[in-house]
């Protein structure tokens, strides 16, 4: 698994050359050593990891928290708010790919907070902007369009990780919030009581 989930965004800073980092997870070492001898050079710096998992749910997951993001700021919530958000999903997220018996450490990684960050932050992303028509309150028809017409990841991976977890028997207050947004068509304000816990 090497994730380069964000490679529409990342794709304009490849060609200009800029600084930029990604993971290569495999549980094969010779395989993660290949990559990173044939991809890296100057511009491109290409981590190594052996915990899959780890990597593949961070890679999944902040499609859903670039959603809240989305949201927050449709409210017209301060860049404070949203940050805060921000750290809360880190940290719980962190705990539950643990719980999981996933690595923690992989949280610090470019598939952990390096991707979250740009996903939750960039105008570009498809989850981000979802997410603000959300919080702006927008004609459901004009949410619905965007859904059909775009291809929104967080909207059907929120649905997979809350049955997963369900499954599982584990919790996760913010799966459980978006998804009471998302699919229950509950209140927004949900992220703002999220936030009080």
């Amino acid at each position: 698994y090497c994730d380069i989930s964000n490679l529409l965004i990342y794709y304009i800073d490849m060609v200009n050359e800029v600084p930029m980092g990604i993971l290569c997870a495999s549980k094969n070492t010779k395989t993660v050593r290949a990559i990173k001898k044939s991809l890296e050079n100057e511009y491109l710096s290409v981590d190594t990891s052996h915990d899959v998992f780890g990597t593949e749910f961070w890679g999944a997951i902040k499609n859903i928290i670039a959603i809240g993001c989305g949201i927050i700021e449709g409210m017209n919530l301060p860049e404070s708010t949203r940050a805060m958000f921000f750290s809360k999903c880190f940290n719980e997220i962190m705990n539950l790919v643990y719980s999981l018996n996933g690595n923690k450490s992989s949280a610090l990684t470019y598939a952990g907070i390096e991707d979250l960050f740009l996903t939750c932050t960039s105008q570009k992303s498809r989850n981000y902007t979802f997410g603000k028509m959300i919080g702006k309150k927008m004609n459901k028809s004009k949410i619905d369009k965007y859904i059909q017409e775009t291809t929104v990841e967080g909207y059907y991976t929120l649905k997979s990780f809350y049955e997963m977890l369900r499954k599982k028997k584990k919790k996760s207050l913010i799966i459980e919030t978006m998804y009471s947004i998302i699919y229950k068509k509950m209140d927004i304000n949900l992220l703002i009581d999220y936030l009080k816990k």
